[in-house]
């Protein structure tokens, strides 16, 4: 029941009371025979007023505490959101990540002093070579060898490097074999195409050469020196051991 139709209710419980009213003061006013006639009348209305207005009431407190439903049903949300959870486990295995190693990093510029003689262990050398010192220019991009030669002979020399390189790692104690970065230098007892480029020394007889690699190496990282001596006048052909060097 709406508000409309409880204020029509009450309002036809009050018209009906107000008849009922009238029909007392009437009926109040009659002679006695009349009054016993009336009497059943007058109290039916009385009592018939008395629960128009009680189930007037009745209605209007029910209203008041009912919630009023609409003729429509409520219309859904377009999307019901929903909440996505994500577990973690405590007893997954943790991925292990992959140890980098750190990339290695250019020397700087340095001055090394070597004194270190070349030797042959299965030879006699009449031609003592010895690595005084070691100069890294990095701006030059060079690496520059200084180089003493001795002849320890009775007769003079002509000697030049048939081979004097150096290979990018531990050839010694770990050889990787061929195919490794290998660096040759230019100078003074280095061959030019087929000019041997060498010295001469008489018997006894010492000079200093340099020798230029035009790269700057690795720090801490280990190259290996490979040599060979040959002579242009006599027949010597030595295979110095291999030395490692870390700059």
């Amino acid at each position: 029941m709406n508000v409309v139709s409880l204020i029509l209710a009450l309002g036809a419980g009050f018209s009906f009371l107000a008849g009922a009213i009238q029909a007392l003061v009437a009926w109040r006013s009659a002679d006695s025979q009349v009054q016993k006639r009336l009497r059943p009348f007058v109290i039916g209305c009385i009592l018939l007023t008395i629960a128009l207005i009680g189930a007037s009431y009745y209605s209007v407190s029910l209203a008041q505490t009912t919630p009023v439903l609409s003729g429509h049903a409520p219309s859904s949300p377009s999307s019901t959101p929903s909440a996505t959870i994500t577990s973690s486990s405590s007893s997954s295995t943790p991925t292990s990540q992959p140890t980098s190693t750190p990339s290695p990093t250019l020397s700087g510029p340095k001055t090394l002093s070597v004194n270190k003689i070349l030797k042959c262990d299965a030879c006699s050398d009449p031609v003592l070579v010895t690595i005084t010192k070691i100069v890294i220019e990095p701006l030059q991009n060079r690496m520059l060898w200084f180089l003493t030669f001795s002849n320890t002979s009775q007769r003079a020399v002509s000697p030049y490097f048939q081979t004097f390189s150096l290979e990018v790692g531990d050839q010694i104690t770990d050889p990787t074999g061929p195919g490794e970065q290998t660096y040759n230098p230019t100078g003074t007892t280095i061959p030019i195409g087929a000019s041997a480029n060498n010295i001469y020394l008489r018997a006894g007889e010492q000079q200093q050469v340099t020798l230029t690699f035009s790269f700057v190496p690795y720090r801490d990282f280990p190259y290996t020196l490979v040599t060979e001596l040959k002579d242009f006048e006599i027949p010597l052909d030595i295979t110095f051991n291999p030395v490692l060097f870390s700059f």
